[in-house]
C-alpha cells in the first residue's frame, strides 16, 4: 500500500508542479566536454514520462542511472536513445572538470546503485536516479543546481536547469 501512495504522490507532484516547456536542441556529441549536462524532455525507453539527464564523465562518456543501475553510454549512443536532447556547459571549466571526476568516481564505486527516485539528494551514494547523479556531481563541486534542498527527493531533472552555473549550447540538429 504504501509503494502504490508513494507513486500517487509522485505522480500529482509532477502533474501539479509541470516543468516549463524546453525547447531541447540535439547536441553533437563531438562537443561533449566533461561535465556537461545532457537533458532530453522525454525518451524512448528508459525515461518515458518525466525527462532524463545525464553528465558527461573525464572520459567523455555520459553517466546516467537506469533501473539496472548506473549506465555509460557513448556520446552517440545516449544521442539515439532520445528524441531530442538540449545541451548545458558550466560557465565555469574547472567546476566541469570537478563535477565529472565526482561521477567517474561515483560510477566506479557504485555501478549497480539501486534505482529510487524518492531518494534524497544527499542520500548514499548507493541509491541513485538520474536527477541524483547530476545534482551529486555539482553539489561536490561546490555547487548547488537549482538551489535545492539536500534532503529534496524525486526532484525532476528539468529543475537542474533552471540556474545560473550552466548554459546552453544551442545547436539545431540536422536530422
Amino acid at each position: 500500500m504504501k509503494k502504490v501512495s508513494a507513486l500517487i504522490v509522485t505522480i500529482l507532484i509532477f502533474v501539479m508542479y509541470r516543468p516549463r516547456i524546453v525547447h531541447a536542441f540535439t547536441f553533437e556529441p563531438s562537443d561533449v566536454l566533461p561535465g556537461d549536462v545532457l537533458f532530453s524532455p522525454v525518451g524512448k525507453r528508459e525515461s518515458k514520462y518525466v525527462g532524463h539527464i545525464g553528465i558527461v564523465t573525464t572520459d567523455k562518456k555520459v553517466l546516467h542511472s537506469i533501473p539496472a543501475g548506473l549506465m555509460k553510454d557513448e556520446p552517440d549512443a545516449y544521442k539515439r536513445k532520445f528524441r531530442k536532447v538540449a545541451h548545458y556547459r558550466p560557465y565555469e571549466e574547472g567546476t566541469g572538470i570537478r563535477s565529472a571526476a565526482f561521477a567517474e568516481d561515483l560510477y566506479h564505486r557504485h555501478p549497480e546503485a539501486l534505482y529510487r527516485i524518492h531518494a534524497p539528494l544527499n542520500g548514499p551514494c548507493d541509491i541513485q536516479y538520474c536527477t541524483k547523479i547530476v545534482w551529486q556531481s555539482y553539489y561536490a563541486a561546490g555547487i548547488n543546481l537549482g538551489a535545492l534542498s539536500e534532503k529534496a527527493r524525486a526532484v525532476h531533472p528539468l529543475r537542474l536547469l533552471d540556474d545560473t552555473s550552466l548554459y546552453p549550447l544551442k545547436r539545431r540538429s540536422n536530422r
